[in-house]
């Protein structure tokens, strides 16, 4: 079996596209099949090598060059779009064997549409089997409160879904995603099959060195750091755990030194005395977790409307490591929480009184958490290690496991 993984967003190592491509080629050659990887054409050389990577996309993921709200959602959807086609026709083979198929690690509408141009432009009869992971809705989507009602413009996924059905058939076009709400809208807009495979998240740490690690902060807020992850809201946050919980210890990753400037005149203006380490940048993945896992809870203040149907690969490490979380209901990340597959506490309100009043509730129930966060974790990790998620992509396809499976390397 040969798997065609396209990681068209991996630049560097400072992303989720890196641990995700290191760790579904791990799984995939753990499967005793050959993993061929495709990456942007501007990813670092040392990476390029490292991975045996192919660098033959021209556009990377989420590329923004149209400014004009009327148009950008359509000019980016066939202009981004064809040139992932274009750069598939140039340097994908034109043939397909029984065994192979393709992986799309980070699929919106735009790679969607790419793929069923390329698709269409192959021989008939050698066309490979394929499947698309989507992490999020269209960042243009708003769906309400309820998460029961999306408004969407649908007929990009509904193009692009027919184009791919009419290259390969139904049986053999995929769309694997994190949420089942999300599979569903999916669904119904590209009339595709869809399946809840999962999220291929990158765990670095075995538990030997996981055991090794303490606890040495009591919140920590890491990850990257913008606007919808919190940014605006955290000086306010901190302040207010601060004033009701003092003594507290913190630990804020920040995107770089100008976040680590503003912040200090924020948190005095607001009276914060509380003891908070600033980390700037990003980190290589095994000192990112590492980092991570000292926490003894983990904040995420994420806006509500952006992850309702949004999964997130810091929660997933969180509860894979067994550092109980802080979330917005209403979100993935509640849902996982709600249903015992994760150990926290929500906030209703994307407020700094309502976020810091979970944290506390957090910290006055800490042992109880921590003993259920370990004892969910395991089966987190499990369930979302890449090889799980892969042998339910290879469910839904109707691919049989090789002879050596990926038993070996679901972990």
């Amino acid at each position: 079996m040969k798997v065609h993984v396209l990681q068209h967003g991996l630049q560097d190592m400072h992303s989720h596209y890196y641990g995700e491509s290191v760790h579904l080629k791990q799984a995939i050659e753990g499967m005793g099949a050959e993993c061929a990887l495709y990456v942007f054409s501007g990813c670092d050389p040392a990476l390029v090598s490292a991975l045996n990577a192919h660098p033959i996309f021209s556009v990377p993921a989420d590329h923004g060059f149209d400014p004009d709200p009327l148009s950008k959602e359509l000019s980016g959807f066939v202009v981004c779009g064809t040139a992932f086609a274009e750069s598939l026709s140039k340097h994908l083979p034109k043939r397909y064997a029984a065994d192979e198929w393709i992986l799309v690690p980070y699929t919106t509408q735009v790679e969607a549409y790419g793929m069923g141009l390329w698709l269409n432009s192959l021989p008939t009869g050698a066309r490979p089997k394929v499947v698309l992971f989507c992490h999020r809705p269209e960042l243009i989507w708003q769906c309400d409160p309820t998460r029961s009602k999306m408004q969407a413009n649908p007929s990009f996924w509904r193009w692009s879904g027919h184009l791919m059905v009419k290259a390969v058939g139904a049986d053999n076009v995929t769309l694997a995603t994190g949420d089942a709400r999300l599979a569903d809208f999916l669904g119904q807009f590209s009339t595709l099959k869809t399946v809840v495979s999962g999220l291929a998240t990158a765990y670095f740490l075995d538990a030997h060195a996981l055991s090794q690690i303490p606890k040495d902060v009591d919140v920590g807020i890491v990850g990257e750091f913008r606007a919808e992850r919190g940014k605006n809201i955290v000086p306010a946050t901190l302040a207010e755990m601060d004033r009701l919980r003092p003594g507290l210890t913190y630990r804020l990753q920040v995107m770089n030194g100008n976040d680590a400037t503003e912040l200090r005149p924020q948190l005095d203006a607001l009276g914060f005395k509380g003891q908070l380490q600033v980390v700037c940048g990003n980190l290589p993945p095994l000192e990112f977790e590492a980092m991570l896992a000292r926490s003894r809870v983990a904040l995420l203040p994420y806006r509500q409307e952006r992850y309702a149907m949004r999964t997130s690969g810091v929660f997933s490490q969180a509860t894979a490591y067994g550092v109980p979380v802080v979330v917005p209901s209403r979100t993935w990340l509640s849902d996982a929480v709600q249903t015992g597959q994760a150990a926290g506490v929500l906030f209703d309100e994307w407020s700094a009184p309502a976020i810091a009043l979970a944290v506390v509730q957090a910290m006055d129930h800490l042992d109880q958490l921590t003993a259920s966060a370990a004892a969910v974790a395991p089966a987190w990790r499990l369930k979302n290690s890449p090889g799980t998620v892969l042998c339910s992509m290879m469910a839904a396809l109707g691919i049989p496991l090789p002879t050596k499976t990926a038993t070996s390397a679901l972990a």
